[in-house]
């Protein structure tokens, strides 16, 4: 038996995608080169303007350089809530993609059992793999 193939994200080229911060599990951190890289399993809005809150399940990684960071990691690794900073920028809970900003950057990510904070100077969202679950949202057939 096959696996049927990932949902597609959506095709509207006006949409707004979001990854949220809260809905996400620390899949790992990575430090090579003074780039830190936090590997995600987060959900991701289709269009953070719409109502319905669709979106799909997908691997998102943040790569911060010249970067450092304290791990306090658990067995579950689940995030409840999430930051990013900018110098006086704050994004609570989560950023549009793409997402590629320079400056003074913290992500602080932390949950029942996680904390991870990550400081440096350039902190980017790269879709790092393809959907792997659908929740259809608010409103959508049963």
């Amino acid at each position: 038996m096959t696996n049927p193939p990932p949902p597609e994200p959506p095709t509207n080229p006006d949409a707004v995608r979001f990854v949220e911060l809260h809905d996400a599990r620390i899949l790992d951190v990575l430090d090579a080169d003074s780039t830190v890289t936090v590997q995600l399993n987060a959900f991701v809005l289709d269009d953070e303007t719409s109502e319905t809150l669709a979106g799909v399940w997908q691997r998102i990684d943040f790569e911060l350089e010249e970067a450092h960071f304290d791990w306090e990691r658990g067995a579950e690794s689940w995030v409840t809530d999430g930051v990013i900073r900018l110098g006086d920028q704050e994004h609570d809970n989560g950023v549009t993609l793409p997402f590629d900003e320079r400056g003074d950057a913290v992500l602080d990510l932390f949950g029942p059992d996680v904390k991870l904070l990550v400081r440096g100077s350039r902190i980017r969202a790269i879709i790092a793999g393809p959907p792997t679950d659908r929740e259809p949202g608010l409103g959508a057939p049963a």
